[in-house]
């Protein structure tokens, strides 16, 4: 899922997943990465640069994502391996170098405790 409001997160492929048809769930192809080529405006995935015909579709889960369930080590290459644990665990300088592109719902006055 991808959280594209304080309390709302969008499950694009919850259907397909349940029915067992994974192909035709495009979403299982968006990677996170430190450095991404897009990024979410509300429910539209819009690209930050051009991208390559076959180049991976990548956007940084700490742009949507106030503190994510299931944290990971990162493993983009545009990073030291850092672990990935949502907007709500960066430090000031990860939410200065992300702020062009964080989601609307982050940056909010009391922005935290969300789900």
């Amino acid at each position: 899922s991808v959280q594209v409001g304080e309390r709302e997160h969008l499950h694009p492929c919850r259907a397909a997943l349940a029915a067992g048809s994974v192909d035709r769930c495009r979403w299982r192809f968006l990677n996170h990465s430190c450095d991404p080529h897009c990024r979410f405006a509300g429910l539209v995935l819009r690209a930050r640069r051009d991208i390559a015909p076959g180049e991976q579709l990548t956007f940084d889960y700490n742009c949507t994502e106030w503190s994510m369930a299931s944290p990971f080590r990162c493993g983009c290459g545009a990073c030291d391996g850092a672990t990935v644990r949502g907007y709500a665990h960066l430090d000031a300088d990860g939410r200065a170098r992300r702020a062009a592109h964080v989601a609307p719902h982050l940056r909010s006055p009391g922005a935290g405790g969300r789900a």
